[in-house]
């Protein structure tokens, strides 16, 4: 699929996100990030990971997401 119908669908509530980790990788990724105060995340994608990263570590936290 092209990428920009990908998005679009997306946007509009069709299609999810993709990520290119597992359940195990992500829920590994979020106990690591627990509480912490500030995150890096290389290579985005999607921000499915990215999400998980920001639920999980500090509320006053800052997560830089680089892509």
């Amino acid at each position: 699929m092209a990428p920009s119908l990908h998005y679009l669908l997306w946007k509009i509530g069709v299609s999810a996100a993709v990520t290119q980790t597992t359940a195990a990788e992500r829920e590994c990724l979020a106990r690591h990030a627990s509480g912490r105060k500030v995150l890096a995340e290389i290579a985005v994608f999607e921000g499915v990971t990215t999400c998980v990263l920001r639920s999980a570590m500090a509320v006053d936290g800052v997560l830089f997401a680089i892509d």
